[in-house]
C-alpha cells in the first residue's frame, strides 16, 4: 500500500491565479473615456461659450412646445440633456456651433426623433433652410410681418425685453407654440395694452 504523505508544498499540481487588473479607462466597444466631474464642467463651459450662452430654459420650453405639437413625450428634453448633447455635438464631434441650437430645435420638430442626442448624427437638421425656418418660426409669406413687428417693437427701447418676456409667459401657459412670429405678435399686443404691462403704475 502507498504510504499516505503529507502534501509538499514546494510541488503545487496547481498555480494560484494572479489577482485581477484595475480597470483602466477605454475606449473599447465605442465608449468614450471616463471623465471626471471636472472635466465635464469645463466642457460644458467651453460649450456655452462656443453657442453664446444660449438660455437653456427658454431653449427646453420650446423643445417642449415642439414636442407636444408633435404629440410626443418631451421627458428627455430637459436643460441638462440639452446641454450635454450640444457639448458633445460641438466639442466631441465638431459639429457648427453656431447653428447647433436651431438644429436641436428642428430636431425636436422631427417626428421621427425620439431623443436630442441624435443631434451628434449628421442630417437634415444641420441644414440651413430648415434651421432658418425654425429659428424664425417664419415662413417667406410672413417674413415681412416679422420685420415689421420687430421693427414696432424696437421703438419700444428698454420695454422690448420685458414684453417679449411677457409674451412668451403667455404662450406657454396657454399651450401656444413659442415661435419667433408669436412671440413678437403677442408682444405688439401687448405694447397696445398699457395696462397689460407689468411695469405699468398701479
Amino acid at each position: 500500500m502507498a504510504a499516505r504523505l503529507r502534501p509538499n508544498p514546494e510541488f503545487l499540481t496547481q498555480r494560484k491565479h494572479p489577482p485581477p487588473r484595475p480597470s483602466t479607462p477605454s475606449t473599447a466597444g465605442g465608449r468614450r473615456p471616463w471623465r471626471s466631474s471636472e472635466q465635464a464642467e469645463q466642457q460644458r463651459a467651453a460649450a456655452l461659450d462656443a453657442l453664446g450662452h444660449p438660455d437653456l430654459a427658454e431653449l427646453a420650453a420650446r423643445c417642449h412646445d415642439l414636442r407636444a405639437q408633435l404629440g410626443l413625450p418631451a421627458r428627455l428634453w430637459t436643460e441638462t440633456t440639452l446641454l450635454n448633447v450640444l457639448t458633445d455635438a460641438v466639442l466631441e464631434h465638431g459639429m457648427t456651433a453656431s447653428i447647433a441650437v436651431p438644429a436641436l430645435l428642428a430636431l425636436a420638430a422631427d417626428p421621427a426623433t425620439r431623443s436630442p442626442a441624435r443631434l451628434t448624427c449628421p442630417g437634415p437638421w444641420w441644414e440651413l433652410p430648415t434651421i432658418d425656418r425654425l429659428r424664425d418660426g417664419t415662413d417667406d409669406a410672413s417674413g415681412a410681418e416679422l420685420a415689421a413687428l420687430e421693427a414696432r417693437l424696437a421703438e419700444a427701447d428698454g420695454d422690448r425685453v420685458r414684453l417679449q418676456r411677457l409674451a412668451r409667459e403667455q404662450l406657454r401657459e396657454e399651450r401656444h407654440p413659442v415661435t419667433r412670429l408669436a412671440v413678437a405678435r403677442r408682444a405688439c399686443a401687448l405694447l397696445t395694452r398699457p395696462c397689460e404691462r407689468p411695469w405699468a403704475p398701479a
